[in-house]
């Protein structure tokens, strides 16, 4: 652990995207089992300093790039802005506001970048923010304009925005298909992923008639359990439910991968607090 950690720190001095792109799937699993310990504001400072680097660099332009560049650049815009640059994120909020006064159809934000700007608008904006990109996804007549505005609504920090949201999907305002995502997207948001979890077991019923995927959904929701009180959760949920049918297998497949999520920190947080606490 500590020979990849290390190698993170020398990361920023790349200009190539292929090395980005492994170093963030190689430490999305570290992030999901860190966010909501008390170390992470540490792990996030230390990933913020290695993509605010190469973000001075490339800039939030796209013209006259080419196509590897345009991927690095979204690629480091997207890891900045979530580890919290500043600059990155006033760059989201600036250009979400400029989406917002816009006339028309019009949309000033690059097309590569939009999802980023979305997200981070709707993350650190509030309910004009959110209540604006919701009404784009119920008008607009363009299918990727409408997903990727509905999508961006589940970042919000907001839990009663989250809570409100999540109503939305036994309704008939938002397609079963597009329910599902939601509910995956939800439970990837720190805030929003004790907000689903309680949502799914409150509404069993209900969605285990509503959507088709319930065993890809109980997976994702439950795919950052990693502690003895979440393990507890779901065992509390399947003696409650002798019936589960064949979500059964499901739950069964989350109480394992919760107790290697548990094993993974019993023998990786405190070397990785170490390592953090090491750095200058």
């Amino acid at each position: 652990m500590n020979i990849a950690l290390q190698t993170l720190e020398y990361l920023s001095m790349e200009d190539s995207y292929f090395p980005f792109l492994a170093a963030r799937s190689d430490i999305v699993f570290v992030r999901n089992m860190l966010e909501r310990t008390e170390i992470y504001s540490d792990f996030s400072a230390f990933m913020n300093k290695i993509f605010s680097v190469p973000l001075s660099r490339l800039g939030y332009s796209n013209i006259g790039s080419g196509h590897l560049e345009i991927l690095l650049r979204k690629l480091v815009l997207e890891e900045a802005c979530r580890y919290g640059d500043q600059n990155c994120i006033d760059f989201a909020i600036n250009s979400f506001q400029m989406l917002m006064n816009s006339a028309g159809n019009s949309n000033p934000i690059d097309v590569d970048l939009r999802s980023i700007v979305y997200h981070t608008a709707i993350q650190y904006g509030g309910v004009n923010e959110w209540e604006f990109a919701y009404g784009k996804y119920t008008t607009s007549n363009l299918g990727s304009d409408r997903v990727l505005f509905l999508y961006a609504c589940s970042y919000s920090r907001d839990v009663t925005i989250l809570n409100r949201f999540l109503q939305y999907i036994l309704t008939d305002d938002i397609r079963k298909q597009d329910g599902e995502n939601i509910l995956r997207l939800i439970s990837r948001n720190p805030i929003g992923r004790t907000l689903v979890w309680d949502f799914l077991r409150a509404n069993w019923d209900d969605i285990i008639t509503r959507f088709v995927s319930i065993n890809y959904l109980i997976a994702d929701v439950t795919a950052k359990f990693n502690t003895e009180n979440d393990l507890q959760s779901i065992l509390t949920f399947k003696a409650s439910r002798p019936n589960l049918g064949n979500a059964a297998a499901a739950i069964d497949r989350a109480i394992e991968t919760t107790r290697a999520n548990i094993k993974w920190m019993d023998s990786n947080f405190q070397i990785i607090k170490n390592w953090l606490q090491s750095l200058p």
